[in-house]
């Protein structure tokens, strides 16, 4: 795909967050006559959270087998952007979040909130970004559990674990011409231009972020399953970490490590921080979860 430098020019956050939502809509469509066929332009549509808000050109994908679920993707313009934690000015936590991590995380690991965010978190930096579209929803590379009623009196749910390969997941995905987002691109779009923890501020419940569904949800907080300001559905759950083209990166989680060590409830926010990352450095993860990106440069 050949984009030329007047349109690119239009593509960079310096340009596109100016535009009118018609001179949006306008832009979007040309970027749309140069897609493949099997993208095609929806509509422009403004999204907010937190201290940020962003005019999002959405595009549908229909290159799914028939009978598949159509993807979304938004597109996220280019430009220079700050990235990561800036340990010159640290986190202040709330009275709420200092009390978990002194009496849940610091009292088992003898490990102070500065020095995990410090082992944790990007470092702060300047980053060019290219403009593309990324997928609205990360999917889950394995199975989803079946309910079997051989298990026990009344059945119950099993899981097969089913290993994954970053190099396989690439391939094939690479075939449709996307790949994975860089672990740059990931942090820019999670974040959405927020330097606040999180991309929704630096506000987190006393519950833990997967006891807040649909069935135990807190009146009032569910921040962290909205769309974000890129109109995003991202780092909702720290068990759906997700990979990046670096190798080894996963971001939008841990895998859920912290909470199964019972690590305390505000330690298992801080996986869902835009800047969060960790690393897995085995050759197979069993559970792993899909974001794709489509360059448009």
């Amino acid at each position: 795909m050949t984009i030329d430098e007047s349109l690119k020019t239009l593509l960079m956050r310096d340009q596109w967050e100016h535009f009118a939502h018609s001179e949006c809509e306008q832009v979007a469509r040309d970027l749309d006559r140069l897609l493949p066929a099997s993208f095609h332009f929806c509509k422009v549509e403004r999204c907010v959270l937190g201290d940020q808000q962003h005019q999002v050109a959405f595009f549908e994908w229909e290159g799914s087998p028939e009978g598949y679920h159509h993807a979304f993707f938004a597109f996220l313009p280019g430009g220079e952007v700050t990235l990561g934690y800036d340990r010159e000015q640290p986190f202040v936590p709330t009275q709420e979040q200092s009390k978990s991590w002194s009496e849940e995380t610091e009292a088992m690991f003898s490990l102070s909130l500065e020095t995990f965010l410090d082992q944790v978190m990007t470092p702060l930096r300047q980053v060019s970004i290219q403009p593309l579209l990324l997928e609205v929803l990360a999917t889950p590379l394995a199975p989803p559990p079946i309910f079997d009623e051989a298990l026990g009196a009344s059945g119950g749910w099993k899981r097969t674990m089913t290993p994954i390969s970053f190099e396989e997941v690439l391939v094939r995905i690479s075939k449709e011409g996307f790949r994975f987002p860089t672990s740059d691109e990931w942090e820019y779009a999670c974040a959405a231009g927020s330097r606040a923890l999180f991309r929704w501020g630096n506000a987190t419940p006393g519950y833990a972020p997967p006891l807040l569904g649909k069935k135990r949800k807190v009146i009032g907080w569910d921040l962290h399953l909205r769309q974000n300001a890129w109109g995003l559905f991202i780092a909702r759950n720290p068990a759906h970490w997700e990979f990046c083209m670096e190798k080894g990166i996963m971001r939008g989680g841990d895998g859920g490590q912290t909470l199964h060590a019972g690590a305390g409830t505000f330690a298992a926010w801080l996986t869902l921080a835009s800047a969060f990352s960790q690393i897995w450095n085995q050759q197979i993860i069993f559970d792993a979860y899909l974001r794709r990106a489509f360059p448009l440069v």
